[in-house]
């Protein structure tokens, strides 16, 4: 078992980089909630597992998780010309 402790970390909803269990998780949150979620491994890496990562094969992630903020992603015609 491996810890990554991150003081504050950005994640962005459908970004590949998220497993899809931690982002489920995530949008059920509200803001400044705090909560401990244990991700199946069909909802992150599966049997396959990440070796980059160090994560093997069928494991179960556990993440601890506050949601200081959001921001809700800008619908296409509040855009201004430089997004």
């Amino acid at each position: 078992t491996e810890v990554e402790n991150v003081k504050e970390k950005q994640i962005v909803i459908g970004d590949e980089h998220v497993v899809t269990g931690l982002e489920q998780a995530v949008e059920s949150m509200k803001a400044q909630e705090k909560a401990l979620f244990k991700v199946h491994p069909h909802y992150a890496y599966g049997s396959a597992g990440n070796a980059a990562l160090k994560i093997g094969p069928d494991a179960q992630l556990t993440y601890e998780v506050e949601l200081v903020s959001f921001e809700k992603e800008k619908e296409s015609w509040e855009l201004d010309k430089f997004e």
